[in-house]
């Protein structure tokens, strides 16, 4: 009994970008309060980087949590512009299905009814990849999480069925509806009961949606017909994606009451059919072959635009899309991103409804024992494939056929080349030794564009050197040339100090000239005395003898 206790109980992944210490407090919770159901949680961060490493971890749990924190920034968990968890939540949606997720938000200011509920209304996808939202006050966190553990419990019990009952066929995805919560039931039951048609359950559509597209790209598609909105007109969906496989390909057309031929503008251009590199030629005819007009609708997505011109203009350019299909639907991004509020998308959705009510007429053959018209048409469909095939086969065998006598020239060319190339290769040989000769040309270069850069620093030092030098002179001429000024000046004063002499002299000579005068007629005069002389001498002696003769007397 202990054995099949543990057994049940279930491994729990908390997914979010915030850190672990701030959702403990939950953890605590699950392993305590909720100990039968849950004998561990584990924490998986999400990051811009680790993105392959958490989506192998949460196929490993069979309950996804997804928490977020107010702390961590504003409710933006998806359809919101800045949503940080988008791809994270729709993943976790597809691998563990939409019954198996939780969504937490923490440390909001309130946890009303109303909060809740308006979240929901701006955040749809919400609802549509998770099957229960818990809100958590930030003031008491506990008793907003005890308020909620029923629910919580009847979360881990459905898993318990689940996981007892095995594992369902691939092809009956109509489970999910079957394991809904309990309003989902409700409404279920209720709209069953309300359907204007009052189709029995028994002829509901087995919906095939057909791509070469990723399936992640329409399962937002898959979802809404998988929605209460189509319960009544829905069994089951099939994603079928188109690939070479032919077998493949008709065996999920055999499963199949009703076909959608999705196409993403994301996946190329808009070459659906009866276009050069068209992608879906064979397959939209087999389609119609097999369903009939009636039971084939086309959608385009991913548009810029999908307005009715747009519309028009393809059908036009692609006219055997309206030929083999009941409608063309197109979805732009900006519809994408408001799914759940656009009144376009809302109308779309609803004459892709009007398309299932009509078509369920069409499906009564089906119980007849004889071949029904579909499987009658799926043989015509794979009658024509084998034409279509023996056809390209045939074509391909001349392509063959072409394609060896292009070998054989081809071959020759190869020979031809292979000898060019061996050209080449020697002349690439000659080219490398002129490049190793360039090279030590290049290194000789080198040293001596260095030996000259010091030369050219030398001169420059040099240059200096005597620059200064100039500058040197320049200063001694013009301290010679001042010297020069001084000497003229003083010159020009020696000048006219003889002039003055010469002026002075002349006035001498002339005075000696005077004097010479002066002193000849004075020698004349001498000698004029001196003639005299002897007389007055002659007299001076008559005269001393007189006075000595006086003076004896």
């Amino acid at each position: 009994m202990k054995r099949t206790m543990e057994s049940s109980r279930k491994i729990v992944g908390i997914s979010s970008r915030c850190p672990q210490d701030q959702f403990q407090w939950m953890i605590d919770m699950l392993t305590s309060h909720l100990s039968e159901l849950v004998s561990e949680v584990k924490y998986l961060p999400i990051t811009n980087e680790n993105s392959d490493e958490w989506k192998k971890e949460v196929k490993r749990y069979s309950i996804g949590i997804l928490y977020h924190s107010l702390k961590h920034g504003r409710i933006n968990i998806t359809d919101v512009e800045g949503s940080l968890y988008d791809k994270e939540l729709s993943y976790m949606s597809q691998c563990l299905d939409k019954e198996n997720v939780m969504v937490v938000l923490d440390d909001l200011d309130h946890a009303k009814v109303e909060e809740k509920e308006r979240i929901l209304r701006t955040q749809p996808s919400i609802k549509d990849c998770s099957s229960l939202l818990l809100l958590i006050a930030n003031k008491d966190k506990q008793s907003d999480f005890l308020s909620q553990i029923d629910a919580i419990s009847q979360l881990l019990n459905r898993v318990k069925h689940q996981s007892s009952m095995g594992n369902f066929p691939a092809k009956n995805h109509g489970r999910s509806k079957q394991t809904h919560s309990s309003d989902d039931g409700a409404s279920l039951e209720s709209s069953r009961k309300n359907l204007k048609l009052d189709i029995p359950c028994s002829q509901k559509h087995s919906v095939g949606v057909f791509s070469r597209c990723a399936k992640i790209n329409y399962k937002w598609l898959v979802v809404k017909l998988e929605s209460k909105a189509f319960g009544s007109l829905v069994k089951e969906v099939h994603a079928v994606e188109i690939s070479n496989d032919v077998s493949h390909f008709l065996s999920a057309v055999n499963n199949c009451t009703f076909a959608i031929l999705y196409h993403s503008q994301n996946h190329g251009r808009l070459n659906i059919i009866g276009v050069p590199d068209s992608l879906y030629d064979r397959e939209l005819k087999t389609l119609f072959q097999s369903f009939g007009k009636k039971k084939v609708i086309v959608v385009i997505d991913d548009l810029k635009d999908s307005s009715a011109e747009v519309k028009r203009n393809i059908l036009h350019e692609q006219k055997s899309i309206e030929q083999f299909s009941q409608e063309l639907l197109l979805f732009s991004e900006t519809e994408k991103a408001r799914i759940n509020t656009s009144d376009t998308v809302y109308s779309k959705l609803e004459k892709l409804k009007q398309i299932l009510e009509t078509s369920c007429d069409f499906t009564e053959n089906r119980a007849q024992p004889r071949m029904s018209p579909v499987a009658a048409e799926c043989v015509s469909a794979q009658q024509l494939m084998l034409e279509d095939l023996k056809k390209e086969m045939s074509n391909q065998t001349q392509q063959i056929k072409d394609l060896k006598n292009g070998m054989s020239n081809q071959t020759q060319h190869i020979v031809d080349l292979k000898k060019e190339m061996s050209n080449k290769t020697q002349h690439i040989e000659d080219l490398k030794k002129e490049m190793s000769n360039q090279t030590q040309h290049i290194e000789d270069l080198k040293k001596e564009m260095s030996n000259q850069t010091q030369h050219i620093e030398n001169l420059k030092k040099e240059m200096s050197n005597k620059t200064q030098h100039i500058e040197d002179l320049k200063k001694e001429m013009s301290n010679q040339t001042q010297h020069i000024e001084n000497l003229k000046k003083e010159m020009s004063n020696k000048t006219q100090h003889i002039e003055d002499l010469k002026k002075e002299m002349s006035n001498q000579t002339q005075h000696i000239e005077d004097l010479k005068k002066e002193m000849s007629n004075k020698t004349q005069k001498t000698e004029e005395l001196k003639k005299e002389l002897p007389n007055q001498a002659q007299q001076i002696d008559k005269l001393n003898k007189e006075d000595f003769q006086q003076s004896q007397l």
